[in-house]
C-alpha cells in the first residue's frame, strides 16, 4: 500500500509535468503579435496596442477567419477572409475557388493593404489564424 505522502507527491509531480508539456505545447503551437500603439488596425475589433493570440499551426481556412499574411518581403498585414465582391472580375473568382484566398480589412477610414490592392493571396502566405486578442 502506497503511503498518503508518496501518493501526494506523485500527484504533485503529475501535475508539473502535464502543466510542462501544456505550456510547451502552447508555445509551440501559438504566437503572440502586438498591433504597434502608433499604428492602425484594418479590423473594427482589434484596437492598436492589441496584442494578438495567433494559431500557427492551423488547419483549414473559411470566410469570416482573421489571417495574418505575407504582403510583400518582409511585411506582416492581416485581414479577415471574405468572399470577393459580386462585381470582381472572373479571373478572381477563378482564383479563389483554386484556393486562393480573397482577404479585406472593413475599417473604410483606414487605407490598407488588402485583396482590394494585392489581388488574391495565394493559402501559402498564410502564416497564421488569429485565435483572439488581448487588450491591455
Amino acid at each position: 500500500m502506497i503511503s498518503q505522502a508518496k501518493l501526494l507527491r506523485r500527484i504533485r509531480v503529475g501535475f508539473y509535468v502535464i502543466l510542462l508539456l501544456g505550456g510547451g505545447y502552447l508555445w509551440l503551437r501559438f504566437e503572440m503579435v502586438p498591433i504597434p500603439e502608433d499604428a492602425y488596425s484594418p479590423l473594427v475589433e482589434f484596437d492598436p496596442g492589441a496584442r494578438l493570440v495567433v494559431d500557427t499551426h492551423f488547419g483549414e481556412l473559411q470566410v469570416g477567419d482573421v489571417v495574418l499574411f505575407e504582403g510583400d518581403p518582409g511585411e506582416i498585414l492581416f485581414g479577415r477572409i471574405e468572399e470577393p465582391p459580386p462585381s470582381a472580375p472572373r479571373e478572381i473568382w477563378d482564383a479563389v475557388e483554386g484556393g486562393e484566398l480573397w482577404i479585406e480589412g472593413d475599417r473604410p477610414d483606414v487605407p490598407v493593404r488588402d485583396s482590394r490592392i494585392l489581388g488574391t493571396i495565394p493559402r501559402e502566405r498564410v502564416t497564421g489564424r488569429v485565435a483572439f486578442a488581448l487588450d491591455w
